[in-house]
């Protein structure tokens, strides 16, 4: 379980229930009124939208990326973010607006003091520039919250310790692949050890996401939590939500959950696509 440590990786084979458990435990996180910074697709910030080198920074800016980050953050906790001060005084740098290239004047913002955290994101909104650096200071505000209980939810972690599908243009002949620790962003959350709130990572086993290093930089082997194939009871228990969700229209029959339960070998997802056919 989660007892001691704050920092946990979700790993096992393709289709294990790896995504649908850490959705669970954000459900029931935001359910008994904790802060949850969700990150569903964590390749989405590895990938597509537009980027740039930061050269304030030395890091890859990903604004488009950064402004649904906020968005999504806002619409799930806009109500708590307001009543979370601000504790990070330092200005925020600003970056590029997409396509728009550097904005004139003074190259960094600072949060008047007494600002929320709401009115950090919404600045973010605002000020598409500062998007990408407005994340990485969620991040440290993240850290020193102590109005509500927080927690990090992370899926798909492993694309964030790979190559991402960012190219860096270095002259006619050659480009080179960035890293997604070269990401701002990515760079600012992927470091789980210095977490001081509850964070838990979940391994995408999709040949999508790029092949891992055996150790994971700030990220324990011992934290690992391996999620097994669901056993003869858990199927059934998913089996009998099914048809309470109405996704079944006849009430499932034993030897049809037993069928079903030795064909998906407790693979969730297999489950979930066979369900339909008992």
């Amino acid at each position: 379980g989660m007892r001691g440590s704050k920092h946990h990786i979700l790993d096992g084979p393709v289709g294990c229930g790896k995504s649908f458990a850490l959705a669970v435990i954000v459900q029931w996180a935001r359910a008994q009124g904790w802060l949850v910074f969700y990150v569903p697709r964590g390749q989405e910030w590895t990938r597509g939208g537009y980027y740039y080198l930061n050269e304030l920074t030395g890091l890859w800016d990903t604004p488009i990326q950064a402004q649904k980050v906020l968005r999504e953050f806002l619409d799930s906790h806009g109500e708590m973010l307001e009543q979370i001060k601000c504790r990070v005084p330092d200005p925020i740098f600003l970056g590029e607006a997409a396509a728009l290239g550097r904005i004139p004047g003074p190259q960094e913002i600072t949060m008047p003091e007494n600002s929320t955290v709401k009115d950090l994101v919404e600045k973010g909104l605002d000020v598409q520039a500062a998007a990408s650096n407005i994340v990485v200071r969620l991040r440290q505000e993240l850290d020193l919250v102590t109005e509500f209980p927080v927690l990090i939810a992370v899926d798909e972690f492993n694309s964030w310790f790979t190559f991402s599908e960012y190219h860096q243009f270095l002259d006619f002949k050659k480009t080179r692949q960035i890293h997604a620790k070269e990401l701002g962003m990515v760079s600012a959350f992927r470091r789980m050890e210095t977490s001081r709130q509850l964070f838990v990572g979940a391994f995408s086993q999709s040949t999508a996401v790029g092949k891992l290093p055996l150790e994971l930089p700030g990220a324990p082997k011992r934290f690992r939590i391996d999620v097994a194939r669901a056993d003869k009871e858990e199927i059934h228990a998913a089996i009998r939500y099914y048809h309470k969700q109405n996704l079944l229209h006849n009430e499932p029959q034993e030897d049809a959950i037993n069928r079903l339960f030795f064909l998906t070998n407790g693979n969730g997802a297999e489950l979930r696509k066979l369900v339909r056919y008992i």
